[in-house]
């Protein structure tokens, strides 16, 4: 919470701005592209959402399989409901989450913005070709539509802005 405080007080000296002839136009620009970035921010949650509900229905059950193969903390050993031997597997314990429920597959797509999260994360216990197919395939929509619309809707957005401002100032 204190990092917090640091970061908003030291956010506020951006009002001392407003003197400078130079800098004025920037800390009102900057203020109306705040506005921009929170509706930006609505239209990419909805995006956001939409894909999230899609995938984790499509790869819900193979997150299961795969925690599966997960090895128990205390035993190291695979963790198994049926009767066929599950090879123990490390780093299943993680690659099961990514699609585990809709928080978890919400976060994944998320981090895909940064570029965190790779095709080899659709290689799930047992999971179909076609199957991974359509999975990569919506992982594919989101990623360009989330990078090339979006992103270039956001860039017009605050160039929009800043217009605005520099035309009146």
């Amino acid at each position: 919470l204190f990092s917090a405080a640091n970061i908003f007080s030291s956010l506020k000296l951006v009002y001392i701005f407003s003197v400078n002839p130079y800098l004025g136009p920037l800390q009102v620009s900057l203020s109306r592209m705040v506005l921009d970035i929170m509706k930006f921010f609505f239209l990419y949650v909805l995006v956001l959402f939409a894909f999230s509900c899609g995938m984790n229905q499509l790869l819900w059950y193979y997150a299961d399989m795969e925690k599966q193969r997960c090895p128990d903390a205390k035993t190291m050993t695979p963790v198994s409901t049926g009767n066929e031997p599950k090879t123990p597997d490390p780093d299943a314990c993680i690659v099961w989450r990514r699609f585990a429920n809709l928080f978890e597959t919400s976060q994944t797509l998320f981090w895909a913005v940064f570029g965190l999260i790779d095709l080899d994360n659709f290689e799930l216990a047992g999971i179909k070709t076609f199957t991974r197919f359509w999975g990569m395939l919506m992982f594919g929509t989101y990623s360009v539509i989330n990078i090339v619309v979006l992103l270039n809707l956001l860039i017009a957005m605050m160039n929009h802005s800043y217009q605005l401002i520099s035309e009146r100032a």
